[in-house]
């Protein structure tokens, strides 16, 4: 208010007073309009409308009327949301495929029938010590603003490559000491080959050496048939396939519900380890039921500590990942998930280890509550 008496006084005066009166009003936030208008005001009219320095949806309030605030304060917090950022994960074996300018789909579920085409802006060059991945972002251009804020999202990264050879990522084995798959020799007998993997997708991986184009490699169950090898304290060059974990299995439906049972409890027993609940594990342990045909790992003892018990845990939780893949289309509700992360809880540990659930919501019995949601559904 004085400085609005101010400008009406120096009004008549002008020159260099005029212009610092004008300058205080438009430090305070008004604009040139409202300035101009000020002679028109009534003597008692105290208040002014402070217009936002860019249009857009006030997202949060600091304020609330009546209170007093002093200069520097924060009042709204505004997003012009005809712009939006789009974030996603990248892992750390993924980044050097990455770059700006790149172009990304974008889908919503938002927005179901939309692919929306943009980008990559920028790329964080800090790793998460806890997930070795990095943040990366797309700006999206949304001027009817049907894209909401925090909406959930995927990316395709479209990248250029050459024709290469590849396998489905199942195949290749990661023990820690290189990269290696199971080939089939001939019927019944299999060949332990060294790999050199290349650029790896969600469900096939580059091969640039050790394998050739047509030759056949294991897909279920050679996880199981490197464990026989070394629990056998021998790893020739072929060995004969494993039976019965090598023998595919069929569903009897007779046995359905007694399926459904077992696999009702090792769901139970993987959400304990999720939660990093070691009694609650060793109890789930004890109430797993015989299944209706033998498996080749018997399910672990109770663990003295979580990490040992994972680590007796994962050869089991593998070998009932691979019969739940198989029977999922004869029991509802069945699902398997996979962490590309596995082999980095311990030296020998395989990646893309699997487990069972029986709901949606991802829980990682490997990890817990370290990297409760690492993984993904295998669909499959």
């Amino acid at each position: 208010l004085d400085e609005a008496d101010t400008y009406r006084q120096a009004l008549s005066k002008g020159g260099d007073e005029l212009e610092n009166a004008k300058t205080k009003l438009t430090r305070h936030g008004l604009v040139w309009e409202q300035i101009k208008a000020i002679p028109l005001r009534q003597p008692d009219d105290l208040h002014f409308g402070i217009l936002a320095p860019l249009t857009g949806n006030v997202v949060r309030s600091y304020v609330s009327e009546g209170q007093y605030v002093k200069e520097g304060d924060k009042l709204f917090e505004i997003a012009d949301f005809t712009r939006m950022w789009f974030t996603f994960t990248a892992y750390e074996q993924d980044l050097p495929h990455l770059q700006k300018g790149q172009i990304v789909n974008v889908t919503t579920p938002a927005l179901p029938d939309r692919t929306i085409r943009a980008r990559i802006t920028f790329l964080n060059p800090n790793l998460d010590t806890a997930t070795r991945s990095a943040q990366i972002r797309v700006v999206l251009e949304n001027p009817d603003r049907k894209l909401r804020n925090n909406s959930t999202a995927e990316g395709l990264v479209e990248l250029e490559s050459p024709e290469v050879l590849a396998v489905p990522r199942l195949a290749i084995l990661r023990p820690g000491n290189g990269a290696f798959a199971w080939v089939e020799q001939a019927p019944g007998v299999y060949e332990r080959r060294a790999v050199t993997p290349g650029l790896c997708g969600d469900t096939v991986c580059e091969i640039r050496e050790g394998l050739k184009e047509g030759e056949r490699v294991v897909l279920g169950g050679n996880l199981l048939l490197d464990g026989q090898a070394q629990l056998g304290n021998f790893l020739p060059a072929t060995v004969p396939a494993a039976e019965p974990p090598m023998t595919p299995r069929v569903f009897d439906p007779r046995h359905q519900e007694a399926w459904l049972g077992f696999f009702q409890a090792v769901a139970s027993l993987n959400e304990t380890l999720a939660s990093d609940d070691l009694a609650a594990a060793n109890t789930a342990l004890a109430k797993i039921p015989v299944p209706p045909e033998a498996l080749a790992n018997p399910p672990p003892g109770p663990g003295r500590d979580l990490k040992t018990l994972r680590q007796a845990f994962l050869p089991w939780s593998q070998e009932t990942a691979a019969l739940a893949s198989a029977f999922k289309p004869h029991l509802p509700g069945l699902r398997v998930f996979r962490c590309p992360m596995t082999d980095e809880l311990w030296t020998g540990a395989p990646a893309n280890a699997g487990w069972v659930q029986l709901t949606p919501e991802l829980r990682n019995p490997y990890w817990g509550k370290e990297m409760q949601s690492c993984g993904e559904e295998d669909k499959r």
